[in-house]
């Protein structure tokens, strides 16, 4: 699993590097980006069936969280510029609390789901936003908890932002 994982990570890396020069026979740059995206889609989609990431997932919540924050696009291939925008709020969140990143990442997209069920929509980009606000505002307690509490004062019918003003004051 930890193979597939680092090859997973490999792959968009090297995909979303990639130049796009002329091939001496273009034929044969058609066969080699097929294969290519052939395995690249494979392990997408091994990565989309995940219903939460395990204790050793560590090293891909970013990409399973822009997965999952892109779930309605089955043919969805984040960047690395996409992968990196999660990636920047999990590392900060992480050491902010002293969480483990993928605890980060399940957390945020059971708090989406729980509120989807209330029809109220989040994205993922914006839940961990907004936590990372509560975060910095020196909020004591860990993500589980914040999340909680966000979902909490959003079923008592506050808005995102007031939900992490609110937040904030516990402090």
């Amino acid at each position: 699993m930890k193979n597939r994982q680092f090859i997973l990570i490999v792959f968009i890396t090297v995909l979303s590097a990639c130049d796009q020069q002329q091939a001496e026979k273009p034929s044969e740059q058609t066969i080699v980006h097929a294969e290519e995206k052939t395995e690249l889609n494979y392990e997408l989609d091994a990565l989309r069936l995940m219903p939460f990431l395990a204790v050793h997932d560590d090293a891909i919540a970013a990409a399973w969280l822009a997965l999952q924050d892109n779930s309605d696009q089955t043919d969805y291939q984040p960047s690395a510029a996409n992968i990196a925008q999660y990636e920047v709020r999990i590392q900060l969140l992480a050491k902010q609390l002293g969480e483990e990143r993928r605890i980060i990442a399940n957390r945020t997209v059971q708090t989406r789901d729980l509120l989807a069920q209330s029809q109220m929509h989040e994205t993922l980009i914006h839940l961990l936003d907004g936590m990372t606000e509560v975060a910095k505002a020196g909020v004591e307690g860990d993500y589980g908890s914040y999340c909680q509490w966000y979902v909490n004062l959003r079923q008592s019918q506050l808005s995102h932002q007031d939900a992490i003003d609110k937040m904030k004051e516990l402090k």
